[in-house]
């Protein structure tokens, strides 16, 4: 499978969001990961809104 089309998947970037929340030992500040964190899952999310699963053809 091409990373184009694991790209266009939802729940790629939910697995992504995963992973980032747990690089917790990157010795950010807790305000500094929050901050962090909720850009990348509010972008995230929208993506994940727009994008269909890779077996829908809408």
């Amino acid at each position: 499978m091409s990373i184009w089309k694991r790209l266009a998947e939802p729940s790629t970037y939910a697995g992504i969001v995963g992973f980032l929340a747990s690089l917790q030992f990157m010795g950010f500040t807790e305000a500094e990961w929050v901050t962090i964190f909720g850009a990348v899952a509010g972008a995230i999310s929208v993506l994940a809104i727009f994008l269909p699963e890779a077996g829908n053809k809408e």
